[in-house]
C-alpha cells in the first residue's frame, strides 16, 4: 500500500464527510423536513459531475499529483456522496407510503448522476 496516497484517501474523506454533512444540514434548514431527500439526491449529482471532472484531469499535470488526484475521488467524493443514505430515504418514502416520490427520486437520480458525471467529462476535458 502507498502510504502517501492511503493518507491523502483517509485525510480527504474526512473533508469529504464533513462537506456532505454541512450540505445536509443547510438543506434540512432550508426546505424544512422535505430537504432530506432533496440533499441526498443534490450531493450525489454533484458529486458525479466532480468525479467525471476529476477523473479527465490528466495524471501528469501541476493541478493534481496521482496521490491528490486519488484523495479526491476516493477520499474526499467517496465520504461526500451519500448511495447509502440514498437508498435508506427511499425505503422511507415507501414506508411512508410516498411511493410515487419515492420512483422519481429512484429513477431520477441514477441518470442525472451518470449525466453530471458525462458533464463533468466534457468540463474536464474543455478546460484541461
Amino acid at each position: 500500500m502507498n502510504v502517501t496516497a492511503a493518507v491523502f484517501v483517509a485525510f480527504s474523506g474526512i473533508f469529504g464527510v464533513l462537506a456532505r454533512y454541512g450540505l445536509n444540514d443547510w438543506f434540512l434548514r432550508t426546505f424544512n423536513d422535505q430537504g432530506f431527500v432533496h440533499s441526498t439526491m443534490f450531493i450525489n449529482i454533484l458529486g458525479s459531475f466532480l468525479i467525471g471532472l476529476v477523473f479527465v484531469i490528466p495524471a501528469d499535470t501541476a493541478w493534481l499529483s496521482p496521490e491528490m488526484r486519488l484523495g479526491c475521488m476516493a477520499g474526499f467524493l467517496g465520504g461526500f456522496t451519500t448511495f447509502s443514505g440514498f437508498s435508506l430515504q427511499i425505503a422511507q418514502l415507501y414506508e411512508q407510503g410516498a411511493l410515487s416520490r419515492a420512483l422519481f427520486i429512484l429513477c431520477a437520480t441514477p441518470l442525472l448522476c451518470v449525466l453530471a458525471t458525462a458533464s463533468g467529462f466534457w468540463f474536464g476535458r474543455k478546460v484541461f
